[in-house]
């Protein structure tokens, strides 16, 4: 990264990152005041790649942060100096959509390059590296090895000769390891399941108290309305909502899995994403005067003298559907809220509700049955959404390569539909 620490030293900053935080920081100036031109000049790039070097604007091309970091150095070996196309993902500048790769472009590119290399009758120490490394990450994401890479996948064992095979066989420490890890597995999903029980006798508990102050308020109202204990009680619900909604939001991401991520590695997952999120709207002039202390969902995020409620959600790990919680859409349903995900490496997205319904063929709702014994509950069940245990929508289209950071305040807010003339007329059941 030779330009970019060159910059660090001109600036006089302690660290690359905050020349990244700088030039961020400079493009956002630049482009407030209509200058985003400029910096697409070739004579001055101002752009870095992911080798730390100033690149124009037309010779950069995205991989949406998608692409393993392993996978770049196997094109690396293989002669591909990939990262020197590809831009910075800590920056926050869009490239043209022409400009964005998806991973089975570069897979292609791998296995075009690669498959030469299974005609050589003495395969170089390059050559093996480049199989061994590919042979690993196959074992490690085989599903999604079968998908990018089908040929290389069928001929795995032939990414290995006879020597190395015959060395792996005497490599019994790995097998140890593996069942050491197996064990480490077991265990993590053994804590998994007695954190998501604690928190669903907690919750239970809590909400059996709302049920018998929901109960004791519809009485009050229809034969006492001027009753002054009815504010007192609805004051209490609202405080038993608040306790129950970063109990659902937990509940719900244990249930997705998170690749294994114990409860306190979820919420710092989430964390991580509210910060981010924090850090790019104070820079667009957003004020948090209630802080992010919130599981999801976020309150008193001003600016101009409006709030933006806003709902927060990681999605770095998305081998399960992201999950919307129903706090998570009563959130989303007030004016001006909006709706945005971290898909890691600090990128982000801001979801739109049109988007959502446009790019899903189906919506997947799943609740408790136990929800259906009390009441008049399921008469209710659009508008009373909130009532039901574990409901949540499953949308499974969510991807970065969708979503990117609007371009004016008006795109951020989850509710804009669009207009008429701007939905085709197959559409029309979404206005």
């Amino acid at each position: 990264m030779i330009v970019e620490s060159t910059l660090t030293a001109f600036l006089e900053l302690e660290s690359e990152s905050k020349t990244i935080e700088w030039l961020n920081e400079f493009i956002q100036f630049v482009k407030e005041r209509g200058l985003i031109e400029e910096l697409k000049q070739k004579a001055t790039p101002i752009i870095p790649n992911q080798n730390g070097d100033f690149i124009p604007y037309e010779n950069l091309i995205s991989d949406c942060g998608n692409l393993d970091e392993n996978l770049k150095d196997i094109l690396e070996l293989l002669g591909n100096s990939i990262r020197k196309e590809l831009i910075n993902n800590s920056i926050f500048f869009e490239l043209p959509k022409t400009a964005e790769r998806e991973q089975k472009y570069f897979a292609q590119e791998i296995t075009d390059l690669m498959k030469p290399k299974f005609s050589e009758i003495l395969r170089s120490e390059n050559t093996k590296d480049i199989f061994k490394r590919m042979y690993l990450w196959i074992s490690k994401n085989d599903e999604k090895a079968k998908e990018l890479f089908p040929y290389l996948h069928k001929n795995k064992f032939k990414l290995f000769d006879e020597e190395e095979i015959a060395t792996l066989f005497n490599k019994q420490e790995d097998i140890v390891n593996e069942i050491a890890r197996l064990k480490e597995e077991n265990s993590k999903l053994k804590t998994k399941n007695e954190e998501l029980e604690k928190l669903l006798a907690e919750k239970e508990q809590i909400e059996k108290e709302k049920i018998a102050l929901e109960e004791k308020l519809k009485e009050l109202e229809l034969n006492n309305p001027e009753s002054t204990e009815i504010q007192h009680i609805q004051n209490k619900i609202c405080e038993i909502n608040n306790q129950i909604n970063p109990i659902e939001d937990i509940i719900i991401a244990i249930e997705s899995g998170y690749n294994g991520l114990s409860k306190n590695d979820q919420i710092e997952t989430n964390r991580e994403a509210k910060e981010i999120v924090k850090e790019h709207l104070e820079h667009e002039g957003f004020e948090f005067t209630n802080g992010i202390d919130g599981y999801s969902t976020i309150n008193g995020v001003q600016r101009d003298s409006i709030e933006y409620p806003l709902v927060v959600k990681s999605y770095k790990y998305k081998d399960v559907p992201l999950k919307i919680g129903a706090n998570e859409w009563i959130q989303l349903m007030k004016p001006n809220s909006m709706f945005w995900v971290h898909f890691g490496n600090r990128r982000l997205g801001c979801l739109k509700l049109y988007d959502l319904l446009r790019k899903q063929d189906k919506l997947s709702l799943s609740f408790n049955t136990e929800n259906l014994d009390s009441g008049n509950r399921l008469e209710n069940f659009a508008e009373l959404l909130h009532y039901f245990k574990d409901v949540h929508f499953d949308f499974n289209s969510i991807t970065p390569d969708n979503y990117s950071i609007a371009d004016n305040l008006n795109d951020y807010r989850f509710a804009e539909r669009k207009t008429e003339e701007d939905l085709t007329p197959d559409n029309d059941d979404l206005l």
